[in-house]
């Protein structure tokens, strides 16, 4: 009876160090694909705005820099992960690992909804200032 309470012990530990694994694996797989979906979206939609004649000179810097931040904050999240999975670095259980990536995964879905909400309103602005133009230099017929 005692061997199998120890079995049944060491096989639960077994589970929650796999359980773990395959928690910080998700974690850092959606990690990935959000920083994936930020670049592109940045790197996509960014040129379309900076391209549009509706976007005014004296705004460019403001644009490229409001994207320009969201994606350093990014890259030092996707450093700092890298640091954490390092078992050399920090002296961290898996249940640790595990909650700093799970705010990591959490911080880049902000990021990623904050870039869609920027790319949103620019876009906004732009349709703006089309309809704007638009109307303004229509030819009257009176």
């Amino acid at each position: 009876m005692i061997k199998t309470v120890k079995f049944l012990k060491q096989a639960k530990e077994t589970i929650e160090k796999v359980n773990n694994a395959v928690k910080q694996y998700e974690a850092v797989k959606e990690i990935n694909a959000n920083n994936e979906a930020l670049v592109d979206m940045v790197r996509n939609d960014l040129r379309g705005i900076l391209n549009s004649p509706y976007i005014h000179p004296d705004e460019i810097d403001a644009v490229s820099n409001a994207f320009n931040t969201i994606i350093d904050g990014s890259l030092r999240n996707l450093e700092f992960m890298n640091q954490v999975l390092s078992n050399n670095f920090l002296k961290l259980n898996d249940a640790e690992r595990l909650a700093i990536l799970e705010g990591h995964r959490d911080d880049s879905k902000k990021m990623l909804a904050d870039v869609t909400l920027k790319n949103k309103r620019y876009k906004i602005i732009i349709s703006f200032r089309e309809m704007q133009d638009k109307i303004n230099n229509r030819e009257t017929n009176y």
